[in-house]
Parts: structure tokens; sequence; C-alpha cells
């Protein structure tokens, strides 16, 4: 299907007033880029060509790419399914929708629709959705909405989805299958971790202050969302004198059993970002033991 990367690559090879986007993408996108590759394939990195002549030469490199993203649908409609990348409008010609909702509406599942079909979308990653930090499929059929973002490619911590929708006897069942290629680490002694709150930072309120600043973690204050909360140095960072939080972060720190296994997501220092039994948090790394990794 159609989603806003996909329209946004069309339009940036294909329409000339675009051009000069080009080389801002490329500083912005990873070496494996189709633009990039075809890029150096042309040699435009040794021998550019005008910004024109560039994505003249890339788009007609592209075209049978370009025309295959064209020809994909805005959405689809399956029995009783109906599937659009980002949502649909509160309407029931939803076909109607405007395509910036098609492909890039911010907050669909709390805004809902007005259809009888049940709508499965992209784009948002759940985990923006949710109280923790989790990023596995919302399966809302009170409210005919079904997310499976797990935030690949947007997120540092993420999951690629996989939803499986079955008709058997005219009984609809569902399943879930994700990929997440964390190595696997056991606990070697039992940790009892005296704070219980949970806090989480995420999508849009990354920006914070901080109130005391320790050796391993420095005590922050987000505005917007009124939460004051322990974040791990190593994931503050300044742009234009003003402090951020790297990404989608918990303070959660974790109690967990000897003998029990976690996800390890990162080592910061003395302690280890990981998750158990679908909770993120924070444990000491003294406490891991690699298994079956290899």
């Amino acid at each position: 299907m159609l989603g806003n990367c996909e329209w946004a690559l069309s339009a940036m090879l294909s329409l000339p007033e675009l051009a000069s986007q080009i080389p801002i993408y490329l500083k912005r996108i990873s070496s494996n880029g189709a633009i990039r590759n075809v890029y150096h394939r042309l040699e435009l990195d040794r021998h550019p060509d005008t910004l024109l002549g560039n994505q003249k030469q890339i788009y007609t490199y592209l075209k049978d790419e370009i025309t295959y993203i064209n020809q994909l649908p805005a959405t689809l409609k399956f029995n009783q399914f109906l599937f659009a990348h980002a949502g649909i409008e509160k309407r029931l010609d939803y076909q109607n929708s405007s395509l910036s909702s098609l492909l890039e509406m911010q907050d669909f599942y709390h805004k809902g629709h007005i259809l009888d079909e049940i709508v499965i979308v992209g784009h948002i990653p759940t985990s923006n959705y949710k109280q923790t930090i989790d990023n596995s499929i919302i399966l809302d059929l009170d409210n005919k909405i079904i997310c499976i973002d797990g935030g690949t490619g947007v997120k540092c911590l993420s999951q690629l989805n996989a939803l499986i929708i079955e008709n058997k006897n005219n009984k609809i069942t569902y399943q879930q299958e994700y990929v997440q290629p964390l190595p696997i680490y056991q606990i070697t002694q039992d940790i009892i971790s005296q704070h219980q709150e949970n806090h989480k930072i995420s999508y849009p309120y990354f920006e914070v202050s901080i109130l005391q600043k320790d050796n391993q973690f420095s005590f922050c204050y987000q505005k917007e969302t009124n939460q004051k909360l322990w974040i791990k140095n190593e994931f503050l960072y300044m742009r234009n004198n003003n402090i951020y939080c790297l990404d989608d972060y918990t303070d959660h720190m974790l109690s967990i059993k000897k003998d029990e296994t976690v996800k390890l997501i990162g080592v910061y220092d003395e302690y280890a970002y990981v998750i158990y039994h679908n909770h993120v948090g924070w444990i000491k790394y003294q406490y891991l033991k690699s298994i079956n990794n290899d």
C-alpha cells in the first residue's frame, strides 16, 4: 500500500520544485537507501549534474519502481477489513479522505472512525499510544481499530510486527508475531528494586530540564507531561541550548528473580537497559550472564 515515505520518494523524484531536496535527503538516510544506491551507481557523487539533472537521471533509473509506487492504493477494503497507512477521516465516504490524512494522520487511534469495518493502520508506532514502552500490536475490536506499527526505522527500541488474520468456519481469529533481534541474558541473582514508579518519555515530548545531575542519572522535569524522573545521562543531549531525551525512555527499575531471562537493549556504564516480559527497564549489568547468543 501507499505510505507517506513512498509518496515522498515519488514526489521528490518527479516534481522539479523538489529537486533541491535530494541532497538534503541523502544526508539524512542510511547508506543502503534506494536513492543513495542509484546516486553511487550513476557516479553522481563523483560527477554531479545540476539539481534538476540529478533528479532526472535518478528518476529515469528508477522509473519502473516509481511507476509501481504511483499505482499503489491508499486504501484497501477486504471483506470486513479496511486498510490504510495512517488513518481515515470520520466520514462514510472514507475514500475521499484527504491524502494527508490517509498517509500522515498523527492520532487516528484516539480520533476513531464511523465505519462498520475494522480499520487496520500503521504509521504511528503503537508505543506512542501506551503508558509504557510496548511495541506490540493494538487490537481494539470494540472501537474497530487495529494498529500494527512496531516503530522499526523510527525508534531505537522497536520490533517488526505481523498481524495474522484467519477465517475458519466463519470465525475470525487473530495472531501476533514479531521480530526483535536482541541478545538474551540470564539473571544471576534475585533483584529487588525499591523504586516502583514508572515514568515514560515519548514523542513528541522529548525536551526536558535538568534539576539535579549525578554520575549515572540526572533528575529531570518534562513540562508538557508534568513528570519528574531520573534519566540515564547517556540519553540526554543538547541542541540549540535545549536539553532533550534521545528517544522513548522509562525510568522503571525492574525486580527480577534469579535464572529469569531478559532481552538486552544496551549497556550504559554500570546499568543495562533490558526487556523483561515486555516490560522495559533498568538493572545493574553485573547481574547478567549471556546465553544462546551465538
